[in-house]
């Protein structure tokens, strides 16, 4: 007897209402790890580029905060800008916003102003084609200029 004091029509019961609910959570699970897969975003995360010291923030709302080394002897000088990501195209479209630059500038006292924290990072403001191959994305212009090489910390 697997259940005492049970008789066999109601084990059957018992294992069938098992089943049915063991199988719903089965494909439940399957369901979420599909959607996961289709709709993650593949660019999140924290990338840094080895050449320039440059480091990316990518997040899942529609921002990326750029963190300039050594801009003007100040450290890890952090701009918020936008970026749209299209992945049927596999492009990224990164642009500033007028406020997170000024805000930036502002910050620093003097030492630098609104235009001199858009040239630091003029490098990844455009649009870009991406690849990302286990830890390492490649961002590469649409039109002209160098690669970026990004990898993961």
């Amino acid at each position: 007897m697997i259940i005492p004091g049970t008789p066999s029509g109601n084990r059957t019961r018992i294992w069938r209402t098992i089943s049915l609910i063991s199988s719903a959570l089965i494909v439940a699970v399957a369901i979420f790890l599909v959607a996961k897969l289709f709709t993650s975003n593949p660019l999140e995360g924290r990338w840094v580029d080895e050449n320039t010291g440059l480091k990316l923030r990518v997040k899942g709302n529609g921002y990326i905060t750029v963190t300039i080394p050594e801009l003007y002897e100040d450290t890890n000088v952090s701009v918020e800008v936008i970026y749209t990501l299209d992945k049927e195209e596999k492009t990224i479209t990164i642009r500033t916003q007028t406020d997170e630059l000024k805000k930036t500038a502002d910050k620093s006292q003097g030492k630098y102003n609104t235009a001199a924290v858009a040239s630091a990072i003029s490098s990844v403001t455009d649009t870009f084609e991406y690849s990302v191959t286990n830890d390492i994305m490649t961002l590469t212009p649409r039109d002209y200029g160098d690669t970026i090489i990004f990898t993961k910390p």
